[in-house]
């Protein structure tokens, strides 16, 4: 609803876009906290105008005053509306907008800690309608640099900036290993195949157990496990353990399967949510993280 909102706002003001609101000018853009930018008729394209909507955004709205309790739900709305916008425009402008909005907001600390928590909210948490690693990354490099924040706070951000650093796309996880069942260290790098599908899963989980049998029970994705050249790692995301081995042999057997702690969500890698799946080339690099288990079936369905 969100996206349809936002699109909506920047097709209206469209030039020629909508006859109709322009006939009858029955279409009004919603309420705001501040005014937001209004392209120029003489910018023709989606893109250049989302890109002029985005590095004026913040234009009417002072980022030294304090947000206050009152103000935060009305801030937060113009927040999420910009992280909308800068999903349509051109990278270098989000990223160049970004880090002038992040400058200017820096004057007040109480602000920034609260700006850091929406962009945390917005572009992090499993419910973001946008995640975009390049983006909140600059946020994270803004909020651990600033010595005046408190150092809890620092670490926290600190630590979300190394799992997205270790789990950047094109990034290797050759060297990550994992215990099988019978107890032997293995690495990634290990597994011959063209693509591994690591499925992380947390294994006494009643839902997640359902959602295991599942895919087991795949046919379309059992039929490229057949062939070979792809292979499904099934890992939990904890210690080894003699009980987990022993739930693990029932587990698919054209399945690999370990234990692994590192790949929990709160672990030293990018999970956000299980089960997810990290799909990796056949030297381990990472093509996609955080796949959800409906676009695995989707994806290897079509």
């Amino acid at each position: 609803m969100k996206k349809l909102l936002l699109l909506a706002i920047i097709l209206a003001w469209m030039p020629g876009g909508s006859a109709s609101a322009q006939e009858a000018n029955t279409v009004e853009a919603p309420k705001t906290l501040f005014a937001y930018p209004v392209a120029p008729d003489t910018i023709q394209s989606f893109e250049n105008r989302v890109n002029y909507i985005v590095n004026k955004f913040w234009d009417n709205y002072d980022l030294s005053k304090p947000i206050s309790d009152a103000d935060l739900a009305a801030f937060d709305g113009a927040f999420r509306d910009y992280l909308g916008f800068l999903r349509y425009c051109h990278r270098t402008v989000a990223i160049s907008s970004v880090r002038d909005f992040l400058f200017k907001a820096q004057s007040n600390k109480a602000n920034f800690e609260k700006i850091a928590m929406l962009a945390e909210m917005g572009l992090y948490h499993v419910g973001a309608e946008y995640w975009s690693d390049d983006i909140y990354t600059e946020f994270l490099k803004a909020v651990t640099s600033n010595k005046a924040l408190k150092q809890e706070v620092r670490k926290h951000y600190a630590k979300q900036m190394e799992r997205i650093n270790r789990t950047q796309l094109g990034g290797s996880l050759a060297g990550v290993t994992y215990t099988d069942a019978e107890g032997k260290k293995v690495a990634f790098g290990d597994i011959e195949a063209d693509m591994l599908m690591v499925f992380i899963t947390l294994d006494g989980n009643a839902d997640q157990s359902f959602q295991r049998v599942r895919l087991s029970t795949d046919v379309a994705i059992n039929t490229i496990l057949e062939g070979g050249k792809v292979k499904l790692l099934c890992i939990s995301p904890e210690k080894y353990s003699k009980e987990w081995a022993a739930n693990a042999s029932g587990y698919a057997q054209n399945w690999l399967v370990g234990a692994c702690p590192e790949l929990s969500v709160d672990g030293d890698y990018d999970v956000r949510y299980t089960p997810s799946f990290i799909i990796l080339d056949k030297d381990k690099n990472i093509i996609n993280k955080n796949v959800d288990i409906e676009s695995i079936k989707a994806t290897f369905g079509n």
